[in-house]
């Protein structure tokens, strides 16, 4: 068979045929390292908010310390006021020892509802918890520059969920 039969049956010659699967090799493979590369920024964005929401609701539960553990609940809610000015959270529950909610705050008070009946993931939020906890002890004992409990004794006060929506920027 010769180049001018080969070209007729086809209808194009052998450049244009090996340029088009060139071409298409190279489209391929930039297709899917942008689809990779898509997932992994989503993965990474993902995962930040997520420690971000987790960082916030450690903060909270430092902050909520005192006040849980005499169940002051006007600065409870005095601290969960102040905290929902942040853009992209949806609620922030704080619940006792028993699972009683004793402030709560939310811009979006289906997904905090939500969250309180059952208490599960809820889709297009973040979920960040963090125990709040009462630590007492000696603190006679100096360690280097820091001064730790020689028998500390920690006691569950409660609960910080903090809930960051997901919806694009």
């Amino acid at each position: 068979m010769n180049a001018g039969a080969f070209s007729l049956r086809f209808g194009m010659s052998l450049r244009a045929k090996a340029t088009v699967i060139t071409v298409s090799v190279l489209l391929t493979a930039l297709s899917v390292m942008a689809i990779t590369s898509t997932v992994q920024a989503n993965r990474m964005l993902v995962a930040a908010n997520r420690h971000e929401a987790e960082a916030m609701a450690r903060s909270m539960a430092a902050a909520c310390e005192l006040p849980l553990s005499v169940l002051d609940k006007s600065a409870l809610d005095r601290l969960v006021r102040r905290f929902v000015t942040h853009e992209h959270l949806s609620f922030v529950v704080i619940l006792d020892s028993a699972g009683m909610v004793q402030a709560s705050a939310a811009i979006k008070d289906e997904d905090l509802h939500s969250f309180l009946a059952n208490d599960q993931e809820i889709p297009g939020v973040i979920l960040g918890r963090a125990e709040v906890e009462q630590v007492t002890g000696d603190f006679g004992e100096l360690r280097g520059d820091l001064r730790t409990p020689t028998t500390p004794n920690s006691q569950f006060l409660g609960l910080v969920v903090v809930a960051l929506s997901d919806e694009p920027i």
